[in-house]
């Protein structure tokens, strides 16, 4: 018998084969496998009664859902999971293990993984298994510069570590703060060999997997949190309309705000983001429906990891 995981998949298949019409080739397509492999899985969800008992409500409302976030936010793709009756903690376990599944199905050989960090994608390293046959011969690029010790388990470095690790893949990071004092202090640690041994990955990525950030004072702004900006400096980003944070701040409709601010940050730039093919985020809550949205109206996300009541958050902004 499946996981459960693997029965929302199988489900969700079922849904696109036998409601949607769709064929084998755009199953396949769709959810990154081999024609072989999308027949195969279509079989299964028939033995064992899926067909018959899930594809009714729940994965009709989910696929919905990801169809009208795809339309809506220009997504290439969306991956939409059920949280009815989840607590905050459960939720993001849930999303971890939905995007981690999500990444070691759709990987292809010789991909470059740039990836940032945060307590999301710390779910997402942590729900990946310990280590995946493959040949894939990847490169696992860190992204973003990195943070306090107080938050080891989040930096980029121990989640590029451990993705890495699960794809015997080379490892390449970044060993510079998140965010350097001065604009001219960056200029300096961006010169740096070791450095730049790392950030010439960055015009090089396939793959990119971030997470979003609010731009709310609270302590669950990790920036905030850590102290890399100040107060001030994060008021005066609220009085420009600065609603989200990914490699850059921006508004709601996707315009990139704090320029003074974002040439103190030591990551990726937004215009090396978007020239990324896949932008993979993966985000929940109703408090970052806006942050989404902007990020994806900024063109830093193509591909979103969510659930529903975050994602009809999204929708009812529209």
């Amino acid at each position: 018998m499946s996981t459960l995981e693997e029965q929302q998949t199988l489900a969700q298949m079922a849904y696109w084969y036998y409601e949607r019409g769709a064929n084998i080739k755009m199953i396949a397509d769709r959810f990154g496998v081999s024609r072989f492999k999308a027949s195969r899985l279509l079989q299964k969800a028939k033995d064992e009664g899926i067909v018959v008992i899930r594809i009714a409500v729940p994965v009709q409302k989910r696929s919905q859902l990801e169809e009208r976030l795809e339309e809506a936010l220009a997504l290439k793709r969306a991956i939409v999971l059920q949280d009815e009756g989840l607590d905050d903690a459960a939720r993001l376990v849930n999303v971890g293990r939905a995007c981690a599944d999500w990444l070691t199905r759709t990987l292809k050989h010789k991909d470059v993984l740039g990836v940032a960090w945060g307590r999301t994608l710390q779910k997402v390293a942590e729900a990946l298994p310990l280590r995946v046959d493959s040949d894939l011969q990847l490169h696992v690029v860190q992204i973003f510069g990195g943070m306090s010790q107080k938050l080891t388990s989040y930096s980029g470095e121990e989640i590029c570590t451990r993705i890495a690790s699960t794809f015997s893949a080379a490892c390449h990071l970044l060993y510079a703060p998140a965010v350097a004092d001065r604009p001219e202090s960056k200029r300096v640690i961006m010169s740096q060999a070791e450095v730049r041994r790392t950030t010439e990955f960055f015009e090089r990525l396939t793959v990119a997997l971030v997470g979003i950030g609010s731009a709310e004072l609270t302590e669950d702004n990790i920036e905030y949190r850590l102290r890399y900006f100040s107060g001030a400096e994060l008021r005066k980003l609220q009085t420009e309309g600065v609603v989200g944070d990914h490699c850059a701040f921006f508004d709601i409709n996707g315009k990139i705000c704090g320029d003074k601010i974002n040439e103190k940050r030591i990551c990726i730039t937004y215009k090396q983001m978007r020239k990324v093919p896949r932008r993979l985020a993966v985000a929940i809550g109703e408090k970052k429906a806006k942050a989404i949205l902007g990020a994806a109206r900024a063109s830093l996300v193509n591909e979103l990891v969510t659930d529903e009541t975050t994602a009809e958050a999204i929708l009812s902004l529209l």
